[in-house]
């Protein structure tokens, strides 16, 4: 696990070490060395066009090694769009894992949560829901300790480096920006990434408590800047919640 670590690290810090690659790695060793974790973080969507719209995602969890997961995140306003995932939960006590699915997804139709046997580690945990989560991002990723989900961001990322010191959230931090590849266009016959400067925001004892950054995107005659930003309050090693560990019997029970 650790040889997965610094391979994470490594697309973040070619063609040569720095001081934001370094801390970035050592944020990275926090979380992979983490018996728990738990928490909150929230990601804020404001979108500025002929009007403003703001969307928020709050997540809430709480790991304990090797496979206790407790997570939910809950998207704030509510959409009325059928499409649109407005909750996410999932709970394993270490022998079983329950999780909701869209009903559209199941096969039974009325029911919207599922059982199965817990995985082993709380990485596995998170492969088994992912895809079904509201925010699928790096701050999820950490707290997991998720390899793949941790490439998979680190993919999107080139020219990381330090910024400088600044407050996020009440908290000293080191303000580190990087190249992220926000999506990918067509131009000409090739697949090429568009770019834009993401700030990311660990604190002094190497917490992750921030990502930001804004992009503009067109909409017919319309351009529209949309900011996201998150703020990461989760404590590494600290005391858990028993409670949060107990696995709903029913759809109605959480």
């Amino acid at each position: 696990m650790i040889v997965a670590l610094t391979c994470a690290a490594a697309a973040l810090m070619a063609p040569q070490a720095s001081k934001g690659p370094e801390i970035f790695n050592k944020m990275l060793q926090r979380y992979y060395a983490a018996n728990t974790v738990k928490g909150t973080f929230e990601l804020v969507q404001t979108a500025v066009g002929s009007e403003t719209a703001k969307v928020r995602v709050a997540t809430s969890l709480q790991v304990a090694k090797p496979n206790k997961v407790f997570l939910e995140q809950v998207r704030i306003p509510r959409s009325t769009e059928p499409e649109v995932r407005n909750h996410f939960s999932a709970v394993s006590d270490g022998q079983q894992i329950s999780y909701t699915v869209p009903r559209d997804m199941l096969p039974f139709g009325s029911r919207d949560r599922v059982w199965e046997a817990a995985p082993p580690t709380i990485s596995q945990c998170l492969d088994m829901v992912v895809p079904l989560t509201i925010d699928r991002s790096l701050p999820l990723a950490v707290s997991f300790y998720n390899v793949y989900e941790i490439n998979e961001f680190s993919k999107k990322v080139s020219a990381l480096q330090f910024v400088d010191e600044t407050n996020y959230d009440g908290k000293s931090a080191y303000r580190l920006k990087a190249d992220y590849a926000i999506m990918n266009v067509k131009v000409g016959s090739s697949v090429q990434p568009v770019r834009i400067p993401a700030y990311i925001f660990i604190d002094k004892e190497y917490n992750l408590i921030g990502i930001a950054y804004e992009e503009t995107i067109a909409q017919e005659n319309l351009r529209v800047k949309i900011t996201s930003q998150w703020v990461v309050r989760l404590t590494v090693d600290g005391p858990v919640d028993a409670a949060l560990f107990v696995v709903p019997k029913t759809s109605a029970d959480r």
